[in-house]
């Protein structure tokens, strides 16, 4: 693993094989990798694992990645947020995720090299 500052990832995503399939390629890849299925236990697991970063999809049940990155945002105003979505009304929102906070967005489907490229962007904008 390199000299980096990101080591911990929270990925929220209520599709259970793409949360499994980024925890393979990020603990892969060095990172120390957390999942959640929503919003809310996506906030549970951020209060008890502070991850350094955040990938979370847009459209998800009980608490929407709007609102879930608002609230991490007002919980650590430097904490970088990915979003992402491969839903049609999701997609036409991403951008207002970096009106809120959020450091960098992805469309899926999403290649391996378009993920890192962001999580390397993300992290050298901190």
């Amino acid at each position: 693993m390199s000299q980096r500052g990101i080591k911990k990832i929270l990925v929220v995503d209520d599709e259970s094989s793409l949360t499994k399939f980024l925890h393979l390629v990020l603990t892969k890849d060095g990172y120390e990798v957390a999942t959640a299925k929503d919003g809310r236990e996506g906030l549970r697991v951020f209060e008890s694992i502070k991850p350094d970063l955040v990938i979370t999809d847009m459209v998800m049940p009980d608490m929407e990645g709007i609102e879930f990155t608002r609230s991490l945002v007002k919980k650590a105003k430097s904490l970088p947020v990915i979003v992402m979505s491969g839903n049609a009304i999701g997609t036409k929102f991403l951008n207002t995720t970096c009106i809120l906070g959020a450091r960098a967005t992805l469309q899926k489907p999403f290649t391996i090299r378009e993920l890192k490229e962001s999580i390397t962007g993300v992290e050298n904008s901190r």
